[in-house]
């Protein structure tokens, strides 16, 4: 059930969803591609290390020839131990590392006067990485450590989804407005890039941005969601932009986070992260309308702090967002509610 005049929040996403599905990956240097979402799980090629590496400096020795020295016993070798620093390859046939003056040189031969046991400070090969271990997996953030572990296994590219996207600013407003800033912070975030040249995943324009051509026969219809109610709407599909965002932000958020948000991990091949606690009070909510309502954790609960509006103060205190369906009238204390983390709101989709 839906205000009169009005589609539901479930029929605009139906129509923003029709036939879409994940862009085609491309291939980025690994550093180009931090904080894009990857399009293909990468496996390690081989171990990492691939031989034994020393963690500290000091020298290469064979454990076994040292067994039982001691300052009082040193155990003597003929050949001097090969200096090393940290993060080399240890010599072949080496299997520990001691510090550099735990060797003397005696006449002809080497004093070693401590003992050492098999993989003393080494890295032994496969320890970081073994062979065949997911560096990363399709769906999945390429974060800085995702960076450091595909340079380390000699790595150079990866596959990531980047849907491009295109905002049609208010007339006069060449510069942006306070919206439209937020708006492509957040795709950016979500691992989205402005498009280049005509090709674009996602195009939106604000109410107060010149008209699309509508041709004849095409349809523009409001969204019964609040805030935003009226004041966005969603134009026919063959539209470019397609979604008509309010010009005030509150609208703007619940926009995203009802229709524009589900888009973007269906184009970047992820799913929505839902977060499920317990009220800590009860909502009221009003019947004809989805409204969003802003959460705060606390403790293993979430306290409500808005619905169906959005506050600049209320937004800045949230934690997660839900959408309360139309035929809700609210939800008790204690009722549970499957909300979507606000700071982390996509993650790989589960089998």
């Amino acid at each position: 059930m839906s205000a009169p005049g009005l589609i539901s929040v479930a029929e605009a996403l139906a129509l923003v969803l029709a036939g879409r599905e994940a862009v085609v990956p491309v291939r980025l240097p690994i550093r180009d591609a931090l904080g894009l979402v990857a399009g293909e799980t990468v496996l390690a090629p081989g171990p990492v290390p691939e031989r034994p590496v020393a963690q500290r400096g000091g020298i290469a020795v064979v454990s076994a020839e040292l067994i039982g020295a001691s300052p009082y016993a040193p155990a003597l070798v003929v050949e001097s131990p090969t200096p090393i620093a940290a993060g080399e390859l240890l010599p072949a046939g080496t299997d520990a590392i001691l510090p550099a003056d735990a060797a003397s040189q005696v006449g002809a031969l080497i004093e070693i006067s401590q003992p050492a046991y098999p993989g003393e400070n080494v890295t032994l090969a496969g320890t970081d990485l073994p062979a065949g271990s997911a560096i990363i997996r399709e769906g999945e953030r390429v974060t800085p450590a995702t960076v450091l572990a595909l340079d380390i296994a000699r790595m150079r590219e990866v596959a990531v989804r980047r849907p491009g996207f295109r905002v049609l600013l208010p007339a006069g407003k060449g510069g942006g407005t306070a919206e439209s800033h937020w708006l492509r912070t957040t795709l950016e975030m979500l691992g989205c890039a402005p498009s280049a040249g005509d090709r674009t995943d996602l195009s939106f324009a604000f109410t107060d941005a010149p008209e699309p051509d509508m041709a004849a026969g095409q349809i523009s219809v409001g969204i019964a969601l609040r805030p935003g109610a009226w004041a966005g709407r969603l134009d026919d599909a063959r539209c470019d932009p397609a979604l008509i965002l309010p010009a005030r932000f509150d609208g703007m958020v619940a926009m995203f986070h009802a229709l524009i948000l589900p888009l973007v991990a269906r184009l970047t091949g992820q799913a929505l992260r839902v977060e499920t606690r317990p009220l800590t009070r009860k909502i009221v909510s009003m019947v004809g309308f989805s409204e969003i309502a802003l959460l705060r954790r606390s403790g293993g609960s979430y306290e409500p702090l808005a619905v169906g509006q959005v506050t600049l103060a209320a937004l800045l205190a949230a934690d997660a967002i839900v959408l309360i369906p139309p035929e809700s009238e609210g939800a008790a204390a204690g009722t549970p509610l499957a909300a979507i983390p606000i700071h982390d709101p996509l993650g790989p989709i589960r089998a």
